[in-house]
């Protein structure tokens, strides 16, 4: 969850929030980084909000 929260913080879309210029490299990370985030998303099994309340 710390993960996503900080990509969304971190990595934003140029269009919107326009920043400094980042590098080739920067780009690379950026990607590799959110690729992780949707890797953990996909794997991640569904839970009820009992099951999450719970600790399950």
């Amino acid at each position: 969850m710390h993960r996503g929260m900080g990509c969304a913080q971190g990595i934003r879309n140029p269009q919107a929030h326009p920043s400094p210029d980042i590098t080739e490299q920067e780009a690379q990370e950026q990607l590799a980084a959110l690729s992780v985030l949707a890797r953990w998303v996909d794997e991640r099994e569904p839970v009820g909000v009992d099951d999450d309340a719970a600790g399950e």
